[in-house]
This record gives structure tokens, sequence and C-alpha cells, in this order.
């Protein structure tokens, strides 16, 4: 008698269709759409199982810390930045505030977010501080 294995579900980042597969890998399968910026297929007509960069980002797991501008950065640890010349919805983007880090992550696009304290559901990319970042 044949011993089967557990099939397993997984879902395509690029069109969303979900399969189930014993060994964790996408098949190769058709686009289930078209996105407004043009195909998420490949030359040879199936999908290229790669998340379009305009598609929200999820949290793939919670990192201890952080180093940014030369400095570690810790959850709890306070920071002060400006958002120049990004505009985000918590801060003016030339604002000096002051924030309290709550959780930094790991996201699934591979950039580090910072999580802080009494702002919800927004998080900020570590890569957008280049010299308008402080520790306290």
């Amino acid at each position: 008698m044949k011993n089967r294995s557990k099939k397993e579900k997984v879902e395509c980042p690029a069109c969303g269709r979900k399969f189930k597969t014993n060994s964790g890998n996408i098949p190769e399968h058709k686009a289930k759409y078209w996105n407004s910026f043009g195909s998420n297929t490949s030359e040879s007509g199936n999908c290229n199982q790669n998340k379009s960069p305009f598609a929200p980002t999820t949290i793939v797991n919670k990192i201890d810390k952080v180093i940014i501008n030369d400095c570690e950065v810790k959850a709890g640890d306070k920071v002060a930045f400006t958002t120049y010349p990004w505009k985000l919805n918590f801060q003016d983007w030339n604002e000096l505030k002051e924030h309290t880090i709550a959780n930094i992550y790991l996201m699934d696009n591979g950039k580090n977010y910072l999580e802080l304290e009494n702002i919800k559901d927004e998080y900020v990319p570590v890569n957008i501080f280049v010299k308008n970042f402080i520790k306290l």
C-alpha cells in the first residue's frame, strides 16, 4: 500500500491562486488576471509568480534589532526622524518628531519595517532613513 503524505496549501504571490502540493512549491500555471500595469505572465504564457511591487506587504516575522545609520535599534527605543522626501499619513514630511518603536518586522518584500507605538496599521520602511534619523 502506498503511503501518501499530507498535501499543504500554497498561494501564488502574483495571482493569488491556491494549490495543494506535497513539495511546497507552486506549480506552473496560467495567470488568473491581468494587472493594470501590464501582464503578470512570462513569455511562455505562464504566471511569473512574482508579487507585484504595488501589492500590500505582509509580515514574514518579527526581528530583534536593526541597524539604521550605524545605530543599533531595538523595540522600546526612542527615535526621532523626519520623513523627507516621503509623505506618511501620521507625520508632516519636514517635522522632526519623537517616536517609540513597538516592533521591528521583516516583510515579504525582503525589507525591514518599524512599527511605532500609538500609530496603527502603518509601518515605516527602514530604507527611507538616510540622514534624517536620530536614536535618542
